[in-house]
């Protein structure tokens, strides 16, 4: 079975280029230094002077391999770099765009929810019309059910724009919401009924 490689990062070529180099100059300086320090005095040492100057010279083009190689390894990092700072840009983009959309989702949310206030006051200064014609508190009862349609269709539809939006929490919050006043609207509308019965 073969293996996969996987394909260096920019920053660990530049990472390699750079060591690559540092010990290659350390080695370059070693033989240079070796040469300069081999003492002339018999043919021996000339071997050995001519040696390391020889592999000093193959050293320093190795060196200016690696120098090659350390500039094709930091153009590298320079695009993904590029690359990288591109895609921040856009990300930035993303959540700023994203953050404005919440924040308008949560004005409209935060709007239905004190409709829904409202209208619970409202219903809760309906008690003190006890005594009082029948006609007129269907008639109030009749603009509670208008207030609460609304309320349970505008947190439908902000409920399935959150949810197409993946707006988890505030998909759940619509549907709590909605199930709330729906449940209020389904009392209200069995007491207006009764209410009109006995007005017939």
């Amino acid at each position: 079975m073969t293996k996969t490689t996987t394909p260096e990062s920019p920053a660990s070529l530049l990472r390699a280029a750079v060591q690559a180099l540092d010990e290659e100059l350390e080695r370059f300086e070693h033989l240079a230094h070796a040469a300069h320090k081999t003492p002339l005095t018999s043919e021996r040492n000339l071997e050995k002077a001519a040696t390391a100057i020889n592999q000093a010279a193959e050293s320093q083009q190795r060196v200016h391999g690696h120098i090659q190689a350390l500039i094709d390894a930091i153009s590298a990092a320079r695009v993904k770099h590029d690359q990288t700072a591109e895609e921040l840009v856009k990300t930035r983009d993303l959540v700023q765009a994203r953050g404005e959309r919440f924040q308008t989702q949560l004005g409209r949310f935060a709007a239905l929810g004190k409709e829904a206030a409202d209208i619970s006051s409202f219903v809760r200064q309906l008690g003190e019309l006890k005594g009082k014609p029948n006609g007129e508190v269907v008639a109030q009862l009749g603009e509670v059910q208008e207030r609460m349609t609304k309320v349970v269709e505008g947190a439908t539809a902000l409920g399935k724009e959150a949810e197409s939006e993946t707006m988890e929490d505030l998909a759940r919050q619509c549907d709590s919401l909605k199930q709330q006043v729906q449940s209020a609207l389904n009392k209200v509308t069995l007491l207006r009924e009764k209410l009109s019965q006995q007005m017939s």
